[in-house]
């Protein structure tokens, strides 16, 4: 300060006046800039809080807004999984509920099913026990009335024996009382009584010793299970154990009492099985047991084999290897039901006469489809097979559906065969002979022959008469047609050659 007051003091006054002038114009001059930037400067601050303080007063809005969609969401939440488990719980307790009496329902049906099978199992059983003992009374009463006829012509033949033996004792007695018409009327009763059919007696010895157990009166019509009935009448052995055997070859139940010669048997064989066996046998046979039910032995007998596909023809699937490759029991079971041809061996499936039985069992003749493949490519199979179903073509190769002779050959047995011979289903004696057999068979014919008018109108008529005037007719338009449409082909195919 001191130092300042002395240069003050050294600088004259009209210096310090000017110097004076100078800073209070500059600092009038500032003081107009820094006063509008300074109320500028307050009002942006302002603003400025006023902005923040708006901003601030937003971001409270939008975070109780987020919080009160947060809470309503949370609260949607929690009521959606209420509702969720509600209905949870009731379709479990539905499920439950419908599930328990669909148990109960099944129960009840399986116990019905139960109770029914029994009652159809005794009723079988008791059906096949009256059966038998039906057969039984049956057999027993014809054997004793085959008895009482034996007896009958034995008395009556001695009669007639004693009636001779009289009249050669006493000529004139017997001359005097007799008359012409007497001797005519004993002559008819003795005529009569030689025409009578005596019944045939039998002869049933053992198996082993030959020894006869019994002689059996029998009707020539009876057949061995007639016979097999009047054995247990008389001897014991029931009809179930019962073999019997003529020659070496064994009866069986339902062929006539007959040689190959047709003369009534005189005596049999009589070999018994074992009961167990026996009764397993029938059981097959009846139906109360299946051949899935029984062991590997017993699938394996022939004989049991036999019974279950005489009666259950597709149970051939049980069967043993061996069996399923046995001609007789598989023919016994395609004749039944030609499905069962699935069941047997690949050497039987190409036998001819087990595929024809087969088809001939099945429907339409579908058990085709398990023949193999060679018996197609004979025509000696395919001919007669046509017999039987005319989709035995689908099966057949290329090389007989091109052949012309095998194309009529085939339509001559099944006019329906046309449909799979599209090669000749514009040759007019082809279509003729298909036609002839089988009017329907038209419909396969070429649009050669549909599309004429006369040919249509001949077939109906041959179709109504069947006349062979009329067959002539027809063969005549439809040789005119395809003659007309072969001419138009060749001039078509001249017309379009190169020159």
């Amino acid at each position: 300060r001191v130092g300042s007051s002395l240069a003050r003091d050294r600088v004259p006054a009209k210096a310090r006046r000017r110097q004076s002038m100078a800073q209070w114009t500059s600092g009038g001059r500032a003081r107009d800039v820094v006063t509008p930037l300074a109320a500028a400067t307050s009002g942006a601050r302002l603003a400025l809080a006023q902005a923040e303080a708006a901003l601030q007063a937003e971001l409270q809005r939008i975070e109780g807004a987020r919080a009160a969609a947060v809470e309503r969401a949370t609260a949607q939440e929690l009521e959606a999984r209420r509702a969720a488990a509600e209905r949870a719980a009731q379709e479990e307790e539905l499920a439950r509920s419908e599930f328990e009496q669909e148990n109960v329902r099944l129960k009840t049906l399986a116990s019905y099913d139960l109770a029914a099978g029994a009652a159809s199992r005794e009723l079988a059983e008791a059906s096949a026990t009256a059966e038998r003992q039906t057969r039984d009374a049956h057999a027993v009463v014809e054997v004793a009335r085959r008895r009482a006829e034996l007896e009958v012509h034995r008395l009556s033949e001695h009669a007639a024996t004693a009636a001779a033996a009289a009249a050669a004792a006493t000529p004139s007695a017997v001359g005097s009382l007799a008359s012409p018409a007497r001797g005519a009327m004993e002559q008819q009763e003795a005529a009569r009584w030689r025409e009578v059919p005596r019944p045939v007696v039998i002869c049933v010895r053992g198996a082993i010793g030959g020894r006869a157990l019994c002689h059996i009166p029998a009707a020539r019509e009876w057949t061995v299970r007639h016979l097999k009935a009047a054995i247990e009448a008389e001897e014991g052995t029931p009809l179930k154990q019962q073999r019997l055997i003529s020659g070496d070859r064994l009866l069986e139940d339902a062929e006539p009492l007959r040689r190959d010669g047709g003369e009534p048997l005189a005596d049999v064989s009589l070999m018994r099985v074992d009961q167990a066996w026996a009764s397993l046998l029938e059981d097959v046979s009846d139906g109360i047991l299946s051949l899935g039910d029984l062991d590997e032995e017993a699938r394996n007998d022939k004989e049991i084999v036999l019974a279950a596909v005489r009666e259950r023809a597709l149970e051939l699937s049980d069967a043993s290897l061996r069996l399923r490759g046995d001609r007789e029991v598989v023919l016994e079971a395609v004749s039944r039901h030609g499905d069962a041809l699935q069941y047997a061996s690949e050497e039987l499936r190409r036998d001819r006469a087990v595929v024809l039985a087969a088809a001939r069992n099945s429907y339409d003749g579908r058990a085709f489809t398990w023949a193999s493949d060679e018996l197609f490519k004979r025509a000696d199979f395919v001919l007669p097979a046509l017999v039987i179903s005319q989709d035995v073509l689908r099966f057949a190769p290329k090389a007989l559906l091109h052949s012309r002779g095998f194309a009529l050959e085939a339509v001559k047995l099944n006019g329906r065969a046309l449909q799979h011979l599209p090669d000749f289903q514009d040759d007019w004696q082809v279509v003729f002979e298909a036609i002839v057999g089988c009017p329907d068979a038209f419909a396969c014919a070429g649009d050669t022959f549909r599309a004429s008018a006369e040919v249509v109108r001949e077939l109906s008529l041959f179709a109504t008469n069947g006349t062979a005037l009329q067959k002539s007719r027809l063969r005549a338009a439809l040789e005119t047609a395809g003659a007309a449409a072969a001419g138009a082909s060749c001039t078509c195919a001249c017309a379009c050659a190169p020159e």
